[in-house]
Order: structure tokens, then C-alpha cells, then sequence
């Protein structure tokens, strides 16, 4: 039985909570064409929600929320490869494949 990958509404990371905000013009805020952003000061992961003036597809919209979650982790590690984003864009992709198309057994 395969489950719906879905978003949170938090999660905890070394004991810190962070929430994920869709916004809308997240995408009219930055200078450049992210999707997503994280904040480890505030906890903080916002995703660009999708409007008819910015449509994201799910698998997007999953894909960048475990990119954010990637670069908490790595940054929670004290790692190098938090500012990689090659890798963390890979890494996130990666596990998204394996945990959109996992069975469960019931």
C-alpha cells in the first residue's frame, strides 16, 4: 500500500520546532527564483504556495520542502555540505523518489 507523501504542518529538529508557512508571493519577495526558505533562527521553513500567477506542481512543492529540510539537517550537523546546493538539491530529490514511491505493508 503506497501512502500520499505530505507536508507537514512542523516538525522538530534537535529539539527545535520548526513550522512550514505556504505563502504566496514568497516568489515577490526575493530577489531571485526560489521556492523555498529556511530559517533556523525562527524555525521557520516557508514554501512558495501555488497561485494561478505561480503554479508548482506536488512533486515541487514536496521536492523544495525536503531541500529546506536537507539544509536544517546539514546545518544541524555542523556540515559544509549545507551550502552545497547541488548536493542538497540532489540529496532531496533523491529522497523524495524513495519515499513517494515506497510500499507499506498494511
Amino acid at each position: 500500500m503506497r501512502k500520499k507523501f505530505e507536508i507537514p504542518k512542523h516538525f522538530e529538529l534537535l529539539g527545535k520546532e520548526y513550522k512550514i508557512n505556504k505563502i504566496p508571493d514568497l516568489l515577490a519577495k526575493s530577489e531571485s527564483e526560489i521556492v523555498g526558505r529556511i530559517s533556523y533562527e525562527y524555525g521557520v521553513i516557508e514554501l512558495q504556495d501555488s497561485t494561478p500567477s505561480h503554479p508548482i506542481c506536488e512533486d515541487t512543492m514536496n521536492e523544495t520542502y525536503l531541500h529546506e529540510v536537507v539544509h536544517g539537517i546539514l546545518t544541524a550537523m555542523e556540515s559544509k555540505l549545507s551550502l552545497d546546493e547541488k548536493f542538497v538539491n540532489l540529496f532531496a530529490k533523491h529522497l523524495y523518489q524513495v519515499l513517494k514511491t515506497s510500499d507499506y505493508v498494511k
